[in-house]
């Protein structure tokens, strides 16, 4: 028998900072790996989180020469951004070193090691144009895209070079128009994902699946579990149900296992006496 290990039964199996890997595969049929505690579960790991927009300050000085021509064909998915270099230190006085804000828009969420990936497509050779590899995810696109020309109200009040519109540059089809519309479609996919994650990871409570999706995922999910809420709460609850009638399946067959029978030497004794 198979049990899924989920987050709700890993916390009573740890102890905060344990480092030993618990077997209980002779009582549940499952070994879980060593880990560092229940609740790092809740600290999403920056590779496996999960967003539709990324963006990221590049350096041109380590990108392809030709990077502008060629960010069409080398990202492949829509793209926005500014080149920077009007842009002063706080000072007021000092210019900054030049650089690019690069905003991607994938066609669905995607992780964070694949968008860091695509982004690197456009850096030369042996060279890294992204600050210690450094992305990250976007979470209001029309703030993102405001920003790259520095028309924001945080900008504003900090001073920053107000860059013309006509040198914010896109391609391969990007419009933010669409972007703040999610569709019909758009919707029932990241619905379809978020029921997948609860029948793969096997979380049997709500609570624990919210605080997975907040820490892997951008508000646009949030407002569909939101707004979902009674859909993903029965599923958990499967899932729950499911675990207990399975838990319980096998703790009788482990009773049956140690409870010797009787047997028909014991019965023939027991007639000659």
């Amino acid at each position: 028998m198979q049990v899924v290990a989920t987050p709700s039964f890993m916390s009573f199996l740890y102890h905060e900072n344990s480092n030993l890997s618990i077997n209980i595969k002779d009582y549940y049929g499952v070994t879980i790996p060593a880990r560092k505690g229940y609740g790092d579960f809740f600290m999403a790991e920056t590779s496996r989180e999960k967003a539709r927009y990324w963006v990221a300050i590049m350096y041109p000085e380590n990108m392809l020469d030709n990077w502008e021509d060629e960010i069409s064909g080398k990202v492949q998915v829509p793209f926005a951004y500014c080149i920077h270099d009007k842009c002063m230190e706080k000072d007021g006085v000092t210019p900054r070193k030049p650089h690019v804000h690069i905003i991607l828009a994938f066609s669905n969420t995607t992780t964070y090691n694949h968008a860091l990936k695509t982004f690197k497509r456009l850096e030369k050779a042996g060279c890294s144009a992204i600050p210690n590899d450094h992305i990250e995810s976007i979470v209001g696109i029309r703030h993102m895209y405001d920003y790259l020309i520095h028309d924001t109200e945080d900008s504003r009040k900090k001073n920053k070079r107000l860059y013309d519109s006509a040198e914010r540059i896109t391609g391969n089809n990007f419009d933010i128009g669409s972007y703040e519309q999610l569709s019909t479609k758009d919707k029932l996919d990241m619905k379809l994902q978020l029921c997948r994650d609860i029948i793969e990871q096997g979380f049997l409570n709500f609570t624990d699946f919210f605080g997975f999706v907040m820490c892997n995922y951008d508000s646009e999910y949030i407002d569909i579990v939101t707004t979902n809420s009674g859909l993903f709460e029965r599923l958990t609850k499967g899932n729950y149900q499911n675990y207990m009638l399975e838990r319980e399946e096998h703790s009788q067959n482990t009773v049956r296992r140690y409870v010797k029978p009787s047997s028909d030497e014991d019965d023939e004794i027991s007639d000659d006496e």
